[in-house]
């Protein structure tokens, strides 16, 4: 764009002067030149004047539609964080290994066994259309941050689904036939589950929260230099 502007400015410049060369010069028999110097003059003046006041039009009007533009992407780019930021805040909300982990306290209630390894269900089922639906969106975008961000909550995605259904297997296939000695040895299980869950939400989850942290300042810093070049 700023190219050919500057290509335009030259050239309108440059006419009044070729204009002037050639009514200096001896007029070739056959080829006349229509009014006379001062009419020329007056024209060069006139054509100047009009030249100034369209580019400073021009420049003006350019000037607006950027700004319009300009303020129509940070408005957009502004919505892009707020989103981000949510859709974040709520992926970042499921990874909850440690409520995987909760049933060891109604084990010893075998008629609440069923609502619990239905709130697993739940959970689960919520973190797989989490995932889908994060997959759909992301999975082919190259972006550095994205890419950062998609590696560790694919991960701790895989690590929850493997922790439910470690427990539903425990609950379902081992618990309901064990006498009362090997129900204690399953309830000690349960129990290291539920620190090894601890250890799990500190350690998978804090590398999602970190490389999500990093991609929404990276959409902050596009949006300062938005507003800067404004």
């Amino acid at each position: 764009m700023k190219k050919y502007l500057i290509i335009g400015i030259i050239i309108i410049l440059v006419v009044p002067f070729i204009l002037n060369f050639i009514i200096i010069q001896n007029v070739p028999n056959g080829f006349s030149v229509i009014g006379d110097t001062t009419d020329w003059l007056q024209f060069n003046g006139s054509y100047i004047g009009g030249t100034i006041t369209a580019l400073i039009s021009f420049f003006i009007l350019y000037r607006t539609l950027r700004y319009y533009k300009t303020d129509a992407e940070i408005k957009r780019q502004e919505k892009v964080l707020a989103d981000l930021k949510n859709d974040l805040k709520n992926r970042f909300a499921e990874l909850n290994f440690i409520k995987i982990g909760n049933i060891i306290y109604v084990l010893d209630k075998p008629n609440c066994h069923k609502d619990e390894i239905y709130k697993l269900e739940i959970l689960q089922q919520e973190i797989v259309h989490s995932y889908n639906t994060f997959k759909f969106l992301y999975d082919s975008d190259t972006n550095e941050k994205i890419v950062a961000f998609k590696e560790h909550y694919y991960r701790c995605i895989e690590k929850m689904q493997n922790c439910i259904l470690d427990v539903k297997k425990i609950i379902f296939c081992e618990l309901p036939y064990f006498d009362t000695d090997k129900k204690n040895d399953t309830l000690k299980k349960l129990e290291q589950f539920q620190n090894t869950h601890m250890d799990y939400q500190r350690l998978y989850t804090q590398l999602v929260y970190t490389s999500g942290q990093d991609w929404i300042k990276a959409e902050k810093d596009k949006l300062s230099q938005m507003i800067e070049n404004q």
